[in-house]
């Protein structure tokens, strides 16, 4: 378990558990069922496009590759989700060069395959995707050159067939990752526009089709690792290279359209990278530093978004052992007293886990890690709080 250095910070680290060669999946890929984050079929130990999955058990740590039973076509730069118990991968690249025009649906509790459906056109290699409600969003893509792409591909996971298409107008995505927030479908980056920056953010209305150009970030990303655990902020996590320097990590502010640059980023490249996410952790497969370059990460590595005080729930649990009151506020017009033993700091969605603890420290206006069972603080000087990850 990672410990934050700061209480609102955000922590990146290098995971137990490597894979014996280097891998990406050369686009979005967004897979976890059960304990294990996969990549489907992708690149592995070069640009040697793959027919296995690889997976990292974030629970034992243990990494590990199936041959897909029933060898569904070597491919790289195909975009996936998981839906339960299944990858649902579209389109990507062959070793030829040619463009894989099918839809893949991937049951990982018998480790076969099917294709229930053809994509509707050749436009996807490097496209991305998105789930909401039963249906899978496919945005972007390319058939072996830049093309205008004017609808988003809409996937029904209930009955396998491609319904009515979203259409907008056009753009160029070509390894964007897309991913939503509300009713709204963000793409980020890939090559988004007609003067062929690679920085867009685009939000898409699936009700209405609506397309709006919402900011630009300072650098190019291409197929980032993106995630958002409170249905506000979105997180880039890493990208390729600028020439010799490693593009930043950032948190999207999806309300005010503002973004931030964090302080800490991945070590290494993540383009590309297959990625899983678990409550308010990321955990990411392998990386490389652009799409056509072979991959050079092999480690698992994670980002764990640390909770903000404000967007919180403090939760006071009434006390077992000590029978006097003392005061949690006081003023010289007030003094609110209370009897608690241990307090918990809760999600937006009331959940308390009570792991590890923290002290707050007025003086140094810094958070402390504690040891122990339970612990008393003196309110007038410090906070104790249990249950941060």
């Amino acid at each position: 378990m990672q410990s934050c250095q700061s209480f609102e910070s955000e922590v990146f680290a290098t995971e137990q558990g490597s894979f014996d060669g280097n891998l990406y999946a050369e686009a979005q890929q967004n897979n976890i069922v059960g304990t294990k984050i996969y990549q489907y079929c992708g690149d592995y130990g070069g640009l040697n496009p793959q027919n296995s999955v690889y997976w990292y058990d974030y629970a034992t740590k243990q990494t590990g590759s199936s041959a897909i039973s029933g060898s569904t076509v070597k491919k790289n730069q195909n975009t996936s989700i998981s839906v339960g118990d299944k990858i649902y991968s579209f389109g990507g690249r062959t070793p030829n060069g040619t463009t894989y025009n099918k839809v893949d649906v991937y049951d990982t509790t018998t480790n076969t395959f099917s294709n229930p459906a053809q994509y509707p056109n050749n436009l996807c290699i490097g496209a991305s995707c998105a789930y909401k409600d039963g249906k899978i969003y496919i945005a972007g893509g390319y058939a072996g050159s830049l093309s205008i792409v004017s609808q988003i591909q809409v996937f029904n996971v209930s009955t396998n067939k491609f319904e009515t298409a979203i259409g907008f107008r056009g753009m160029y995505a070509v390894y964007c990752s897309s991913i939503f927030v509300g009713d709204n479908l963000y793409v980020i980056g890939g090559n988004t526009s007609s003067d062929n920056t690679n920085s867009h953010v685009l939000k898409i209305n699936i009700n209405d089709g609506s397309l709006e150009h919402i900011l630009q970030l300072s650098r190019n990303v291409y197929a980032p690792v993106v995630a958002c655990f409170d249905n506000r902020h979105i997180y880039v996590l890493g990208g390729p290279s600028t020439g010799s320097v490693t593009n930043p990590s950032y948190k999207i502010d999806t309300v005010t359209n503002t973004y931030e640059q964090l302080s800490g980023n991945f070590s290494a490249y993540s383009f590309g990278a297959a990625y899983g996410i678990v409550g308010n952790k990321v955990y990411v497969l392998g990386g490389g530093p652009s799409f056509s370059l072979a991959p050079t990460v092999r480690a698992v590595r994670s980002f764990t978004a640390q909770s903000d005080l404000t967007n919180n729930h403090l939760f006071l649990q009434e006390d077992y052992g000590y029978d006097f009151l003392w005061s949690a506020i006081k003023s010289k017009d007030a003094d609110l007293k209370v009897k608690v033993i241990n307090a918990y700091l809760g999600d937006s969605n009331n959940i308390a886990q009570p792991t590890n603890a923290y002290l707050y420290d007025t003086a140094t206006n810094k958070w402390k890690t504690l040891t122990g069972e339970s612990y008393v603080a003196d309110m007038q000087n410090a906070l104790n709080i249990l249950g941060v990850n």
